[in-house]
């Protein structure tokens, strides 16, 4: 996933302690601040054990019109009645009849409408079976009622067809907080060194209102190149094809700076025509020197390793 250095800072030093999550009815989708609808993306960091989850609530809505006030319905299997009452099921030991409990009343005498004695004490002559539902409008008994869910507006679901929302909210993992605040300061060294060489920085993130970006793009209308910069701690074959992907049909070169040394990634990462710009702990400290004025030496290498240019300046018009 691109971007997530920079939305997890958004995350992590936001004012909020959590991403709380709400149902949107016009959209029929779950949204939470920063990411807007993509509660994927909350949930790969999730996975990557980058942030905190807690279940909130779920969320029943009509399939149709997206409205999550449907009320639960019982109603009669045959002719779907809502005019159902439940009614107690006696067995008459004494000759198996199984009725419900109004069956062994006769004017006012309890007797058993199959062998027609009198039952003298029907707590002891009769055992309670179960309940059943009896339609007061077709007069039918059922084990079972047909359960639904209606929407005022559409009308009737089966509770199968309605769709179904789990709502949680996220936080950012503490645990964490060294790991995130090493690459946020490489990408703020490297924010101001190219700052310092002219370019105009955005800062990347994703969110279901735009496509997925870069964590740092670098603009410059002097130049012929723009560059758009991932974070990495390290690299692998996925975030160079993620990369490849986000920078795809665009003009900006792509370019991922890591934490250290990339190894065969780095080789199968050029064989893409993308850049890996390694900064260990001296590349930093040269970068730094760079920001204060004192040396443009790791700008000037970054551009060396970007294809066709030897300096930044390498990329202005000739």
């Amino acid at each position: 996933m691109m971007g997530h250095i920079s939305l997890l800072d958004a995350i992590a030093n936001g004012d909020a302690d959590w991403l709380e999550p709400s149902y949107e009815t016009n959209t029929q989708s779950v949204r939470h601040p920063i990411v807007g609808e993509s509660s994927e993306t909350l949930e790969i960091l999730f996975d990557e054990d980058l942030l905190r989850r807690e279940f909130v609530k779920r969320v029943i809505a009509c399939p149709e019109c997206g409205a999550d006030h449907l009320k639960f319905e019982l109603q009669c299997p045959d002719c779907h009645s809502g005019n159902t009452v439940p009614v107690d099921i006696h067995e008459h030991t004494v000759c198996g009849c199984v009725q419900p409990r109004e069956a062994f009343s006769e004017d006012g005498v309890e007797r058993c409408p199959e062998c027609t004695s009198d039952i003298e004490s029907f707590a002891e002559e009769c055992e309670l079976m179960g309940t059943m539902h009896h339609c007061r409008t077709c007069d039918g008994r059922f084990d079972s009622l047909t359960e639904y869910l209606d929407c005022p507006d559409c009308g009737p679901h089966t509770l199968t067809d309605v769709d179904t929302y789990r709502l949680h909210r996220y936080r950012f993992n503490e645990d964490r907080r060294g790991w995130l605040d090493r690459l946020v300061a490489m990408r703020d060294d490297l924010t101001r060194g190219l700052e310092a060489d002219g370019y105009e920085i955005e800062l990347g993130g994703h969110c279901a209102e735009s496509a997925p970006r870069t964590d740092l793009q670098a603009t410059d209308p002097t130049r012929e190149t723009d560059l758009a910069v991932e974070i990495r701690d390290s690299i692998n074959v996925e975030t160079i094809s993620d990369l490849q992907t986000v920078v795809d049909g665009t003009e900006a070169h792509p370019i991922v700076a890591t934490a250290g040394e990339s190894g065969s990634a780095a080789t199968l990462a050029e064989e893409h025509g993308i850049t890996v710009f390694e900064m260990g702990a001296a590349n930093e400290r040269t970068l730094n020197e760079s920001v204060s004025g004192s040396s443009n030496h790791a700008i000037d290498r970054l551009f060396a390793s970007v294809p066709n240019t030897s300096s930044s300046k390498a990329l202005l018009p000739q």
